[in-house]
């Protein structure tokens, strides 16, 4: 089976501000188009590095980043990417920042770094360097609180807000009928 991967697999789960010129799958032999718009990578794939978005089998942001980190994208994007990787809920910091560390110096940052790597990223992104941070608290913490406070004394806090406003439009509202209850399957 093909699995929506790399560019297009970012483009379908709305992660980060990359073009999907080429409609790419991974497949688990090598397989031939002559449809120019459409590519192949042969990889086997775990039952974990995928999941379905809209029907499809895609790529899981966390396996999407590092696709996309082997394949050398620009920095800038790559950046974004991880953000909106992070903002998903279906990855976190921690497993981005081990998922990253053969590319570290790729990225100008420390050999094997990948939680620099990453904390550049989403600085770059314009997410605070503070939300890396709540993902490895304990979880004996009042996390709500934590949140809140870090969020709040961000700069970017106007940002975040229209951000998080975006992914609930996006996710909540299409499950919603027009008066606000839970539409049925």
């Amino acid at each position: 089976m093909g699995v929506v991967s790399h560019r297009s697999a970012a483009a379908i789960q709305n992660l980060g501000d990359l073009d999907a010129d080429t409609h790419t799958f991974t497949v688990p032999r090598r397989r031939h188009t002559r449809s120019p718009d459409v590519a192949f990578r042969v990889a086997d794939l775990d039952r974990r590095d995928w999941h379905r978005v809209d029907g499809l089998p895609a790529t899981r942001p966390l396996r999407t980043v590092t696709d996309l980190a082997a394949d050398q994208t620009d920095g800038g994007y790559l950046a974004s990417i991880v953000r909106d990787a992070i903002l998903t809920g279906d990855t976190n910091a921690a497993e981005l920042s081990h998922s990253l560390r053969p590319y570290a110096i790729r990225y100008g940052g420390p050999a094997g770094d990948g939680t620099a790597l990453v904390r550049t990223f989403i600085h770059e992104a314009g997410a605070p360097t503070s939300a890396i941070d709540l993902a490895t608290l304990s979880t004996d913490v009042d996390q709500n609180a934590v949140v809140i406070q870090a969020l709040t004394a961000s700069p970017e806090w106007p940002e975040i807000v229209e951000q998080v406003r975006n992914l609930l439009v996006r996710t909540i509202a299409p499950k919603l009928n027009s008066d606000g209850t839970v539409a049925d399957r």
